[in-house]
């Protein structure tokens, strides 16, 4: 399970976007009003939560490469939605001041996004690989 590149990538992914979560309660402190606070904290943390769910179900799915290319595909739905999500809140709340914090969470999302491309091409192709080995036999 670990020998593959996919994994590797699928477990970075992770990481970064555990990060996400566990560091997404320093955000607090450039929000003014609390309930504003509350509502970009618990965003950033469960769209983070569930890419990092689902990174880890999709390592230990190793033997089953359409479903791990699936739930490649919604963590990459996830990860736009949660840069979407991000870009509405600036919009919507009219401060277009990025804090530290929100740096932080954008770009260990993109990080995470990236790994999870990469995972999922090398998924595809070892599905690829074994697909040309049974035409063979």
């Amino acid at each position: 399970m670990w020998q593959r590149i996919q994994t590797v990538f699928l477990f970075l992914a992770a990481i970064s976007s555990a990060a996400v979560a566990l560091f997404s309660f320093k955000i607090e402190e450039t929000f003014n009003n609390f309930i504003n606070c509350l509502v970009s904290l618990s965003f950033f943390f469960y769209a983070n939560v569930i890419v990092f769910l689902i990174a880890i179900i999709t390592i230990f799915l190793f033997k089953k490469r359409k479903i791990q290319i699936l739930l490649c595909n919604i963590c990459i739905v996830f990860l736009l939605l949660f840069f979407v999500g991000i870009a509405f809140w600036h919009v919507y709340s009219k401060s277009f001041i990025i804090a530290k914090g929100e740096i932080f969470a954008v770009v260990f999302s993109v990080v995470s996004l990236i790994f999870i491309i990469f995972a999922k091409k090398y998924i595809k192709k070892d599905e690829k690989k074994v697909r040309s080995l049974e035409r063979i036999r």
